[in-house]
């Protein structure tokens, strides 16, 4: 297993703030240990993620997730406690919805730590850009992989 942990950003650039992930880690790769991290892009093919996160021991993947509160929210959960009522049955701009993703986690038998570090969307629409809220809530995404990552020494 590598020693850097994963840090992926899932979304769609032409569909506004479902970029977020792909858009944050430029924001997060400017600021973030590169001899700690692995920064990588998945937009509408997110299954392809699963090749990656069993390679290192603490994933985390960033994406737009309608919580159902104020745009720019941030919040971060492990993928197993995913559940019905957090991912709806829209289909996903990804290729795959959140809850199939952890099914699918599980049927593999994957056991490294997937933190999915979620932001609330403004807008999903076919425009490129981000509105203001989510682009103000790259500096709560930071902190959120900065509080989860310090119980994992530095390597």
């Amino acid at each position: 297993m590598p020693k850097r942990h994963l840090v992926a950003g899932v979304g769609n650039v032409l569909y506004g703030d479902d970029g977020a992930g792909i858009e944050a880690l430029i924001y997060l790769k400017a600021r973030l240990n590169q001899k700690q991290f692995e920064f990588l892009e998945f937009s509408t093919q997110s299954i392809d993620l699963i090749n990656y996160i069993k390679k290192y021991p603490v994933n985390f993947i960033i994406d737009a997730v309608d919580f159902k509160m104020p745009p720019g929210f941030v919040k971060a959960f492990r993928l197993k406690d995913v559940n019905a009522d957090m991912d709806s049955g829209k289909v996903s701009s990804h290729g795959i919805k959140l809850l199939d993703f952890l099914k699918l986690c599980k049927a593999l038998k994957i056991k490294n730590k997937i933190y999915i570090i979620g932001v609330q969307p403004k807008e999903i629409s076919f425009r490129q850009g981000l509105s203001k809220e989510v682009l103000d809530s790259f500096p709560k995404i930071l902190s959120e992989i900065e509080k989860l990552i310090s119980p994992y020494p530095e390597n």
